[in-house]
C-alpha cells in the first residue's frame, strides 16, 4: 500500500514537472506589449502593432458618463507626452517602438486626471 502511494506520488510529481518544462512561453500580459512581441511580427506603425497583438485596446469603451454621450476612446501618450486619440499611433514607425502599455480608464484617470474614461495607451520609443 505504501509503495503504491509512493509510486503514484512520484508519477504525479514527474508529470507536473514535465508539464512545467513543456510550456512554450510565459503568458502574455493583457496590459503590455513587449519589445520581444514587437520584434516577432511584421508591422509598419504602432497602430499595426496594437491591431495585431491587442486589438481590444483600440475599441471604444462607450459613453463614460450620462452627461457625455460621445464614446470614450483611449488617449495616446508618446514618451509621457499626451498626443491625442488612437489615430496618432499611425505616425509612429514600428521600428521606433520599444514598448506599449495600456491603462484602464480608472488607472489612467488616477495617473493623468479626468477625461481618461476610455483608458490610455502609453508608447515608449527607442531613444
Amino acid at each position: 500500500m505504501k509503495r503504491t502511494l509512493l509510486v503514484t506520488g512520484l508519477a504525479l510529481l514527474l508529470g507536473a514537472c514535465s508539464w512545467q518544462n513543456t510550456r512554450s512561453s510565459p503568458s502574455r500580459s493583457s496590459t503590455r506589449i513587449s519589445s520581444d512581441e514587437i520584434a516577432a511580427i511584421t508591422a509598419g506603425t504602432a497602430t499595426d502593432i496594437v491591431r495585431q497583438l491587442r486589438p481590444n485596446w483600440l475599441r471604444s469603451r462607450g459613453p463614460v458618463s450620462t452627461s457625455r454621450s460621445a464614446p470614450a476612446l483611449p488617449i495616446v501618450y508618446i514618451d509621457d507626452v499626451r498626443t491625442g486619440d488612437p489615430s496618432t499611433l499611425d505616425r509612429i514607425p514600428s521600428h521606433n517602438v520599444s514598448e506599449i502599455r495600456f491603462l484602464t480608464g480608472r488607472d489612467a484617470t488616477t495617473r493623468f486626471g479626468m477625461d481618461h474614461g476610455g483608458g490610455a495607451i502609453l508608447v515608449t520609443t527607442k531613444r
